[in-house]
């Protein structure tokens, strides 16, 4: 939620979540003494998020650790399979094997693709990212081209 939304207090993320403010508090308190999430005060005004009389409201937002971190990371498997497909100097080679990657992945996920428009099949991905756990959103291009998947993770 954090990376979606930037910072929050813990009672949006207790209602986003599902779970009590006290589960929201003990995981933040982790997340905060390894240096994932930061608090800071909220600023007082429109919008400001209270937190009720004498007890002063905080807002939570990752650090740049935790924008480095967080959800099943593959960078690094994902980062040298490429490399080593990319290492295959027989072009037929390694065409025929990301052929089969290519058609393995689809085959896996063909029958939630139901979408008619590439917006519509990148909406199809983003839910499928989504039951995942992975925070993700599709926007369009912002010149009218094809939509943009961003994953947050």
């Amino acid at each position: 939620m954090l990376r979606v939304e930037g910072s929050l207090g813990i009672g949006d993320m207790a209602r986003g979540l599902g779970v009590t403010a006290t589960a929201v508090r003990q995981r933040l308190d982790r997340l905060m003494r390894d240096g994932l999430v930061d608090r800071r005060q909220d600023s007082p005004g429109l919008g400001s998020r209270t937190a009720g009389r004498g007890r002063p409201a905080h807002v939570y937002s990752l650090t740049d650790k935790g924008l480095r971190s967080g959800g099943d990371n593959f960078r690094d498997l994902s980062l040298v399979l490429w490399r080593e497909i990319r290492g295959i100097r027989d072009p037929e080679v390694r065409r025929g094997l990301l052929a089969r990657v290519g058609s393995a992945m689809a085959g896996a996920y063909r029958d939630r693709m139901t979408g008619e428009t590439p917006a519509q099949r990148l909406e199809n991905v983003a839910e499928i990212f989504r039951e995942r756990r992975l925070s993700c959103s599709v926007e369009p291009e912002a010149t009218g081209g094809l939509p943009v998947l961003t994953t947050y993770s």
